[in-house]
């Protein structure tokens, strides 16, 4: 009987709130609908940085704590309701820490871009950006093909949708043309640059030596070594296509979605490269891979 007399509450009070919505509705005015489209355009931005921060896991977590309380404050669940706005109350603070730098960047960012800066980060600036790709793949599968002739070590990340800004902070920034002499220059061993991995980014080389995070899988084949974890760790983060060639080996693998495929080729370099990055990968191509490829 408590039970059916608490749902039937809360039940009404939703209603009442359905009833409400066509009412507050009819009032709204110019100013009301300004008000709201720039409150929409502030969050598009904040939502809009955090999820290339890749921080979308956080977010995720927050709109399901926003909806839980939004629950228990309708249908009046007061235990839930108290529980929940205590950690909204530390909550808040907690998210100032944990986003301090993501937080920095981003005002430093409003106050420093350009709308025009802005507009191609956000719709991105695609004249003339398939013949520039098609030259990057080239440019890069040659450059690995030549880097494995001379087994010699190398780490090459493709930044596709996710950005990869905390990892290109981690190195040195470039800003070049990419080129196989270029590539070949910086993993070369005496290089200071070799040990880290290049980031390519709209179609140029935007940094060098940069750090990425091990993955710690314990079902990783032992035989690959740390780069070969470097790169099964940004696939894991990420949706970075990551070119790998072996010290040892001369092997040249390639790191896609938590998989690393092996005993690459220039032609099924070339192939894989193009298909995953031209957004064109499908069952077909997944079948036609999978000889190669090895779930980690």
């Amino acid at each position: 009987m408590q039970f059916s007399f608490l749902l039937s509450g809360g039940l009404d009070r939703f209603k009442e709130f359905l009833r409400y919505i066509p009412s507050r509705l009819s009032t709204i005015g110019f100013f009301d609908i300004l008000d709201i489209v720039y409150l929409a355009a502030i969050l598009f931005f904040i939502f809009n940085f955090l999820r290339q921060r890749r921080v979308s896991g956080y977010l995720v977590g927050i709109a399901v704590w926003a909806a839980a309380y939004g629950v228990s404050s309708i249908l009046d669940l007061l235990a839930v309701k108290t529980v929940l706005g205590a950690v909204f109350a530390t909550g808040v603070v907690a998210l100032l820490i944990i986003f301090t730098p993501e937080i920095r960047e981003m005002l430093g960012r409003m106050g420093t871009d350009s709308f025009r800066g802005l507009k191609s980060r956000i719709v991105g600036d695609k004249q003339g950006g398939q013949v520039i790709h098609d030259e990057s793949i080239d440019a890069v599968c040659q450059a690995a093909v030549d880097l494995s002739r001379l087994k010699t070590g190398a780490l090459i990340v493709f930044q596709r949708s996710d950005s990869l800004e905390d990892v290109i902070q981690s190195g040195i920034e470039l800003d070049a043309k990419i080129s196989p002499y270029l590539i070949r220059n910086i993993f070369f061993d005496k290089s200071p640059l070799h040990d880290g991995a290049v980031v390519i980014r709209d179609h140029r080389i935007c940094a060098a030596g940069c750090l990425l995070q091990l993955s710690r899988r314990s079902d990783i084949d032992p035989s690959l070594g740390t780069r070969h974890r470097a790169a099964i760790g940004m696939s894991e983060n990420s949706d970075a296509v990551i070119i790998v060639v072996s010290e040892e080996t001369g092997i040249i693998s390639v790191a896609f979605r938590r998989k690393i495929t092996r005993n690459m080729t220039l032609s099924t370099l070339k192939t894989f490269l193009y298909k995953t990055m031209l957004n064109q990968l499908d069952e077909q191509t997944d079948d036609e891979n999978e000889e190669m490829e090895e779930d980690v």
